[in-house]
């Protein structure tokens, strides 16, 4: 399985963040998933690529011209595939994938979930959706959800796209088996 991993090009200000990343990237490589994410080095993209490469998984980052000098420090692990725009990169990950996780991270890691949770929502694609949910960072996204379903501006099932979960490996594996489930 391809796995697309979104999460931020900073660490953030808890070590909890990092902790649970590593520990996603070490279960991607103990399942013997294949990471597709962003492309960077540095902050929470650095700390997944090198556990994830470290325990065995093919590691495929995908950035811009215009990001690699911010987002890569030194050198990298694994594949890295350069495009022109944002939407390319955006594409291509989605190309790559057999579903999404998102982790801890800014307004680009928002732009990146959404975006695929839209699709899904338009029937553009079926991949799950996962939130990496540490120290309950996602729970104001899951509270807008709510909120806007009330509204009628979402149907329920679009919430219910979305699976999230404190620990990586439980995520992962539940992930994983509906993606296998899908396949069938």
């Amino acid at each position: 399985m391809h796995v697309c991993v979104f999460l931020g090009a900073n660490p953030g200000k808890r070590e909890e963040y990092s902790v649970a990343v590593a520990a996603l990237g070490r279960a991607l490589g103990q399942s013997g998933c294949t990471l597709v994410y962003g492309g960077g080095s540095a902050g929470l993209m650095g700390v997944l690529a090198n556990n994830a490469h470290e325990a065995g998984a093919k590691v495929i980052g995908v950035i811009t011209h215009e990001l690699a000098p911010i987002e890569r420090s030194g050198d990298g692990v694994g594949t890295v595939i350069t495009v022109n725009t944002m939407h390319e990169r955006q594409a291509k990950m989605h190309d790559l994938c057999d579903l999404y996780i998102a982790c801890p991270g800014g307004i680009g890691t928002m732009a990146e979930l959404t975006e695929v949770i839209c699709w899904c929502k338009l029937d553009m694609h079926s991949k799950p959706i996962g939130l990496l949910n540490v120290c309950g960072y996602y729970d104001p996204l899951s509270t807008f959800l709510d909120h806007s379903v009330v509204e009628g501006f979402l149907p329920s099932k679009t919430h219910d796209l979305v699976v999230k979960h404190d620990d990586p490996e439980t995520l992962l594996k539940h992930l994983l088996s509906l993606a296998s489930a899908q396949e069938k």
